[in-house]
């Protein structure tokens, strides 16, 4: 997932780069939805509808009569802004040059820098989103344990065995995948890119996930025994999640803990093939009867 997103920002980066912004002009009105992925949304005039942008800026100095959501961008509101609906700003900042007062209806998260009230608003929103996250991931391995428990064992065995082993192949395997990725997306520009790029994006979400699971189990696996099976498996495997949580949480620290997640739970992945320790590719043998 992480390097899906790597290569999203890049993608909205170069984007950005290139194409010129969109701009309702005033005495405009533009009707609908006004999407905007990687280009400077500047709206002087009207908007009858929501306002999206993705890895962009939006400026407005008009009306918009519906909201504005924008991920990993900015929003600045110039003198003469007059929004109906609600500021939704997901890791940028919302700069408010107007008259307006938006009671409630500003959502601004992950921002560099906020003010008070829209701190509060971040840290709750924040703790709701970090033990909602940590209660998925928990059902997720809890699900997977139940449904695959050999293939999960076989994941957190491999990786107490051989850690330097795991991390070699995760190393390669991101490696690989940032290879596959970027040249899928340099094709894209014929048909063969789009559906390999989405391909590469499934498998390494798959692979990221079920890594994980076995990283998580594994660690359970040592608490538990740390315990002397005093606590049980489920409770364990709360506390380890919960605590790699609030590890990932920390500045630097948390980068640190999540990247090696990823290579750790990659690693297992490919080494022990979803924990089946099957061969990736295999032919089958054809067998001729005797007449």
């Amino acid at each position: 997932m992480k390097w899906f997103l790597f290569f999203a920002l890049l993608t909205g980066w170069l984007h950005a780069q290139t194409d010129l912004p969109i701009r309702i002009e005033k005495n405009k009105q533009y009707k609908g939805t006004l999407f905007s992925y990687g280009d400077q949304v500047i709206i002087d005039g009207g908007v009858d509808g929501d306002v999206t942008a993705i890895l962009a800026d939006v400026t407005v100095s008009g009306r918009v009569n519906g909201n504005i959501s924008v991920l990993a961008g900015n929003v600045v509101l110039q003198p003469g802004a007059d929004i109906q609906g609600k500021v939704v700003c997901l890791g940028g900042n919302v700069q408010n040059n107007s008259e307006m007062a938006f009671e409630g209806n500003l959502i601004s998260l992950f921002s560099p820098k906020l003010d008070r009230e829209s701190r509060i608003l971040q840290g709750k929103a924040r703790a709701s989103l970090f033990f909602f996250k940590l209660f998925c991931l928990f059902l997720a391995l809890v699900a997977m344990l139940y449904f695959f428990p050999n293939q999960v064992r076989e994941c957190a065995f491999e990786l107490s065995q051989e850690p330097w082993r795991v991390v070699l192949a995760g190393l390669m395997t991101c490696f690989l995948f940032a290879i596959g990725l970027l040249f899928s997306f340099l094709l894209m520009a014929i048909a063969i890119g789009i559906p390999v790029f989405l391909v590469l994006v499934v498998a390494l979400i798959l692979g990221v996930a079920f890594g994980q699971v076995g990283f998580y189990f594994q660690m359970s696996q040592a608490l538990e025994r740390r315990f002397n099976g005093k606590l049980g498996t489920v409770p364990c495997i709360w506390l380890v999640i919960l605590t790699f949580g609030l590890l990932s949480e920390i500045p630097v620290v948390g980068a640190l803990v999540q990247a090696s997640i990823l290579v750790l739970g990659l690693g297992v992945v490919v080494l022990s093939r979803f924990g089946t320790n099957k061969a990736w590719f295999t032919r089958k043998k054809k067998v001729w009867a005797a007449d």
